[in-house]
């Protein structure tokens, strides 16, 4: 990444040690990331209970596929592009439903900026749900197709042994330069190693 962003004109650094030594990094604070400061964790049970006393809403911001394959009834699947939309009734507080706290981090952030309340985060999994009387519900055209930017359809077995979605992944990859233009081109360059 470092390397496109120095092709590209920006300064680059990495960090040694990766993400897990920026607690030990002083950055500037323009540069400190803008992170929920932690995030509560919702127990089924509360979430059921808060549904029922229409005081939240449930925004599912894990992979289009996850949200089709089963989700909670009522919620709302969205990307963070979107969130400033999903998140616009601020009676209500915001339940996030994620496969990754920092994805559920940075959601909470672009929430709470549009001035909402984020609860947290839902504990658990779908059988967790259940058990606590949610319901959960399968929606295989819901998000639609064009709003699924995290999956590429017409690869989608590529990862499954499936010899032609690999090669036509591959294609469509390598085929990506050949739709930059000249000043598209003109901005990448490679420079020798420090």
């Amino acid at each position: 990444m470092a390397s496109w962003l120095q092709q590209l004109g920006h300064k680059a650094f990495v960090l040694e040690g990766g993400i897990a030594a920026l607690d030990s990094v002083e950055l500037p604070p323009l540069l400190q990331p803008r992170i929920a400061p932690g995030l509560n964790a919702i127990a089924p049970e509360s979430l059921a209970n808060a549904l029922e006393r229409e005081a939240t809403q449930v925004i599912d911001v894990r992979s289009s596929m996850a949200f089709r394959d089963g989700h909670i009834e009522g919620a709302d699947w969205s990307i963070r592009p979107k969130l400033p939309l999903a998140s616009t009734d601020t009676a209500k507080t915001v339940t996030l439903v994620a496969e990754n706290l920092l994805v559920a981090e940075l959601a909470a952030d672009e929430i709470t900026a549009t001035g909402a309340q984020v609860a947290g985060l839902l504990g658990g999994d779908p059988d967790d749900w259940r058990a606590a009387g949610l319901n959960i519900v399968a929606t295989p055209d819901q998000p639609p197709s064009e709003d699924c930017i995290d999956h590429l359809f017409f690869t989608a077995e590529r990862h499954k042994g499936n010899v032609e979605d690999a090669r036509r992944y591959l294609a469509w990859e390598t085929a990506l330069v050949g739709q930059l233009d000249d000043q598209e081109r003109g901005v990448f360059r490679i420079s020798p190693a420090p």
